[in-house]
């Protein structure tokens, strides 16, 4: 009964919490927007954003636009007038009941959250001041007509209709970005300044080598024009600057690669040497084991078999096993140790505990977006070892079946980095390389079950694709 009170709070814990991958890049658009009271982390990131927060934020904009500057005479008039109407309305309130963004009949319902169709309504009517009246909030036609528009400049971050802060805040970055280039449609590595294209902002290369791809045709596509107006000439010129700048990084990131900017001395040479040799520039995905409650025998397995694979390269293409990992250093430095037999006996033989190497290895594969081939949880899960948060994230392996194998289907290398810290008594693993991936969502873990958990890992690429992939676990028994 004790069991099953824990596993139940357990399950109402994480419903709550989802985990984010440790795998993203750099923002630019969330630096933009924080002088519009508009600031992006991971508590909100994910987050529906209210009607109240995306009219403020949308005015500080515009109001530090010039495309508003028709505004800024009849601003002060506007709000004592409809301030003496209605007193309790704010500065921004009343504003927008002035320029009709709202209907001032009705009580403006701030803590709503804002649907797709007002937002590009708002924006645009904001936008094209000469013609506001055109942006009707309560036209169909006005929507239909602010979404083709945001899609031919490319404003829209995502498909989803659901505006959260991180897509507000993009929208805005990529409109700020469009009307400094003459209004050309936004595309990524398109930035308002050079200055913009620099280590901290970009320092994946296979986001690089995709920024140039689309230079490349944007080039090519304005190259084949016969006459070019002054402003698409002048437009033609940035996009060469652009290329050359962004060319100038990836030599400059291939030499000097991001993640020993501010030195290497906590890895070990055979891991700086790989980094260096293979230009990587991110952390993948870490794993963070404290193995103070294990035993003598356990904490020897586990620290001798993860720093075997300290420093070991995964090609791309190449599937490893990791039984195969282990062998190729020598097996016969483990010691014996009690380990599940027919998957619920114990019993003392070789290899005691050696599946925290294994665990500890998918973590940041898993996590990391790399595919996994093959993979098996324990038959029990013992949360005296491992902890609750992370159950269904664990692989057994013992010789000769089960084994974990993973591919990497990355188009760089990647290379493992083990550091024991024995100070806290915790081991460290670190997967580097040049991820494909804008950004890995991870949620889990769900039970479907008492004794079934689900996590599930979602890769969003440069290009705005999305794959989602699922992660089943089933236990025998949970301890």
């Amino acid at each position: 009964m004790l069991k099953k009170s824990f596993l139940l709070a357990g399950l109402l814990f994480v419903l709550l919490v989802s985990s984010k991958a440790y795998a993203d890049v750099s923002h630019p658009y969330r630096v933009f927007t924080r002088q519009f009271n508009l600031v992006v982390h991971q508590g909100n990131v994910d987050r529906a954003i209210t009607r109240g927060k995306a009219l403020e934020v949308l005015l500080n904009y515009f109001r530090k636009n010039k495309a508003v500057v028709a505004y800024q005479g009849s601003q002060k008039e506007l709000f004592h007038g409809v301030a003496a109407i209605r007193p309790r309305f704010s500065d921004d309130v009343a504003y927008a009941c002035a320029e009709k963004l709202i209907d001032c009949n009705n009580e403006f319902r701030s803590n709503q959250y804002i649907s797709q169709r007002e937002l590009l309504v708002w924006f645009f009517r904001l936008r094209e001041t000469k013609n506001s009246d055109q942006w009707d909030v309560k036209s169909p036609q006005s929507y239909r007509k602010a979404w083709v528009a945001a899609r031919n400049l490319n404003l829209l971050p995502q498909t989803d209709p659901t505006v959260t802060y991180d897509s507000l805040s993009e929208l805005l970055y990529r409109d700020h970005v469009s009307q400094s280039n003459f209004n050309q449609p936004y595309f990524e590595g398109l930035t308002a300044d050079l200055k913009e294209i620099n280590p901290a902002n970009y320092h994946s290369l296979a986001q690089i080598d995709g920024i140039l791809r689309g230079i490349f045709i944007r080039l090519y596509s304005f190259r084949k024009m016969k006459k070019l107006l002054p402003e698409e000439s002048q437009y033609l010129t940035d996009l060469m600057k652009y290329r050359e700048a962004f060319r100038g990084l990836r030599e400059d990131l291939i030499k000097n690669p991001y993640l020993l900017r501010n030195g290497d001395s906590e890895y070990s040479p055979e891991v700086v040497s790989a980094i260096r040799e293979y230009g990587l520039q991110e952390v993948l995905a870490e794993y963070r084991y404290n193995y103070s409650k294990n035993a003598a025998y356990r904490q020897h397995n586990l620290l001798t078999g993860l720093l075997k694979i300290n420093g070991r390269v995964i090609m791309p293409g190449e599937t490893k096993s990791h039984w195969q990992m282990l062998s190729d250093k020598n097996l016969e430095d483990f010691k014996y140790g009690w380990v599940i037999v027919n998957g619920k006996d114990e019993a003392w033989e070789w290899g005691g505990g050696i599946c925290g190497t294994s665990t500890g290895i998918f973590n940041p594969v898993w996590r990391s977006g790399l595919e996994i081939v093959e993979r098996k949880p324990h038959s029990v899960y013992y949360n005296t070892l491992y902890a609750m948060e992370d159950i269904g994230l664990d692989a057994a392996v013992y010789r000769p079946k089960p084994d974990l194998r993973y591919r990497n289907n990355f188009d760089y290398p990647v290379v493992f980095s083990v550091v024991n810290d024995q100070k806290n008594k915790t081991v460290i693993v670190t997967l580097f390389g040049n991820s494909p991936y804008r950004h890995i969502k991870i949620e889990g873990p769900v039970f479907t079950s008492e004794r079934a958990v689900e996590w599930t890992r979602e890769m969003e690429y440069f290009d705005g694709i999305k794959q989602k992939e699922l992660l089943a676990s089933r236990y025998n028994d949970i301890k």
